[in-house]
């Protein structure tokens, strides 16, 4: 699709290729296009980027567990209050996108309001749709039998999902090897297996081994999911609790905007004269 494009006509199709993390897609593609040129974003372009990212990242997130998660069980979908959020937050987004594509590009910081009312939306939506108890309550489980009273207690359509998938886990055994959260050790190797082994990302290995990502990889430390994982209990339950982990990271990361976070969220480098990577 980007063979033999300009550079700018790439970055605006990016985002237009992909119905999930569109924004997050376009991120990488600049960041790989600005370590090619040799440009680097000062803190407020950077803050402004992981801003955007994790706020679309929340309403992902969001989809999942308030649709995708009740309809696999017959539950009956949030759809009302994502629709509301979705429209709430949409002006946060679209005033922040204009020129953010272009490498180099320096941006501000979104305004003050604009930052605490998003915050604000996402922080109500959580507690009241998604955890059924305040933020901080569920930020204090640290092992599956808390896990356990949360779910007994609470009543959301996420929450009564997750008991009908507690209730049919399927033991597992299998070791989770998680990317390690330090990308500067086998980054380079995963860039040059994409550049020289045909079709790799149709089924990605490195050094052998199939890896777990994203959320349950990020994660796998944390005190909740390694009492999950320890426990032989389902996998997939730890994933959808690893992005309830990640999901009120980012909200309490909004309203607060201090590094909470133990890995960035953006970044990228340079492999050669006009040749660089991005991810997200």
């Amino acid at each position: 699709v980007f063979a033999n494009k300009p550079v700018d006509e790439a970055l605006q199709l990016l985002p237009l290729l992909f119905s999930i993390c569109g924004r997050a897609q376009a991120m990488a593609g600049v960041s790989a296009v600005e370590h090619a040129r040799c440009l680097i974003s000062d803190d407020d372009t950077a803050f402004t980027r992981t801003w955007q990212i994790r706020l679309e990242a929340a309403q992902e997130y969001l989809w999942r567990l308030l649709i995708d998660l009740p309809n696999l069980f017959g539950i009956a979908p949030a759809t009302g209050a994502l629709a509301t959020l979705r429209h709430g937050l949409q002006r946060a987004l679209t005033d922040q996108s204009n020129g953010g594509l272009r490498p180099g590009v320096t941006l501000e910081r979104p305004d003050a309001e604009v930052r605490s009312l998003a915050a604000t939306r996402l922080y109500t939506c959580l507690e009241t749709e998604v955890l059924g108890c305040p933020v901080d309550d569920w930020c204090a489980l640290q092992d599956s039998d808390d896990l356990d009273r949360w779910l007994n207690h609470a009543a959301t359509p996420v929450t009564s999902a997750l008991s009908r998938l507690r209730q049919q886990a399927l033991p597992s055994r299998q070791r989770i090897a998680g990317l390690p959260i330090n990308h500067a050790g086998w980054l380079e190797e995963i860039i040059e297996a994409l550049v020289s082994i045909p079709r790799f990302q149709q089924a990605p290995l490195w050094r052998g081994r199939c890896y777990e990502t994203g959320a349950l990889a990020r994660c796998c430390e944390r005190p909740l999911i390694k009492s999950l994982l320890a426990s032989g209990g389902d996998v997939r339950l730890a994933r959808l609790v690893a992005r309830l982990l990640e999901l009120t990271d980012t909200v309490r990361w909004l309203v607060d905007e201090a590094p909470i976070e133990t890995h960035p969220w953006l970044g990228g480098g340079s492999t050669g004269q006009a040749a660089g990577y991005g991810w997200v």
